[in-house]
């Protein structure tokens, strides 16, 4: 045989093992996601959002408690996070860009861009939790803006970046001189999804400090729950 017959006969089983491959992967994940929904759509009712988690031991209840934490832990770190983070990256691209200090913050940002979520609870925990004497939504919140300021700022400089230097001249040229303008009106809408991206990235990333926060909060609910049925 011809060196370009073997060529073909390798590229042939080649390709007949990756879809053999990719053909075993995608079962094992449409049994993954139908055993998900067939479960999942079974057990849900409207008790999983309307009652608190039972402490051990105990049937029933709902995730009232989780979903109502998460959901003020999220709205803390954009309250927190995102005036830093849009700022911070606003001055990088516009007023910093060749200065030492700029220099500065952009290394400190990529190292916290990387750094483990699991440091960084520990940090809010030493710095918080402790000195506060509970856990606490609070403590969530900071944890997870501090988690998120990092890629707002990249994010905000590398979008305002993208604004070509015609666009910001114009937009100078019809404001009062004195007043920067930043040109910020078309990257309004991507600051929006920079912020809920930054959220969604890191309460993915944050899921060992959401549920420490969140089996604080149960733990302490469960302890009322076991006082109260102790005084009955």
């Amino acid at each position: 045989m011809s060196r370009r017959t073997v060529r073909r006969i390798k590229n042939g089983i080649a390709i007949s093992l990756a879809v053999v491959a990719t053909l075993i992967g995608l079962l094992c994940l449409g049994a993954i996601l139908w055993t998900l929904l067939k479960n999942g759509f079974s057990g849900l009712s409207w008790a999983v959002f309307s009652e608190m988690t039972p402490p051990p031991g105990e049937s029933g209840g709902g995730l009232l408690n989780a979903i109502f934490g998460s959901a003020v832990m999220t709205l803390l770190g954009i309250v927190i996070g995102a005036p830093v983070g849009i700022l911070a990256g606003t001055y990088l691209a516009e007023y910093g860009r060749g200065s030492r200090i700029s220099s500065v913050i952009r290394f400190i940002n990529d190292v916290l861009l990387s750094a483990p979520s699991i440091i960084v609870g520990l940090f809010v925990y030493e710095l918080l939790v402790i000195r506060m004497g509970h856990f606490s939504a609070l403590a969530g919140g900071v944890a997870l803006s501090i988690l998120a300021i990092p890629v707002m700022v990249r994010t905000t400089e590398d979008m305002l970046r993208l604004v070509p230097q015609g666009m910001k001249d114009a937009s100078r040229s019809r404001s009062d001189p004195a007043v920067p303008n930043l040109s910020l009106s078309p990257t309004h809408g991507c600051q929006q999804a920079n912020s809920g991206r930054a959220e969604v990235e890191c309460h993915g990333q944050a899921v060992l400090l959401a549920l420490v926060a969140l089996y604080g909060m149960g733990q302490m609910g469960w302890e009322e729950g076991h006082h109260a049925r102790g005084r009955a």
